[in-house]
């Protein structure tokens, strides 16, 4: 399983931006399980403040919403 850690926006439960946080999720399109594109740092824009996220485009052509993807906790001993 391949997996990868990525910056992603950090949002409470009524979807206000906190900042952005690291995850580590499985690399792999959840609707047809094929590797995912190479993630790149995007900046955007909300409330006049920038933040800087990765974003990727899949060869399948699906698009994966943040809120899809499968995050895997890593143990840190």
């Amino acid at each position: 399983m391949l997996v990868k850690t990525i910056i992603v926006p950090n949002r409470d439960k009524q979807g206000w931006l906190h900042g952005t946080k690291n995850i580590t999720v499985e690399w792999s399109c959840p609707s047809c399980k094929s590797e995912m594109g190479i993630p790149n740092i995007t900046q955007f824009c909300e409330d006049g403040e920038f933040f800087s996220v990765h974003t990727w485009h899949n060869a399948c052509g699906h698009v994966v919403k943040y809120t899809d993807l499968k995050e895997i906790i890593v143990n840190k001993e």
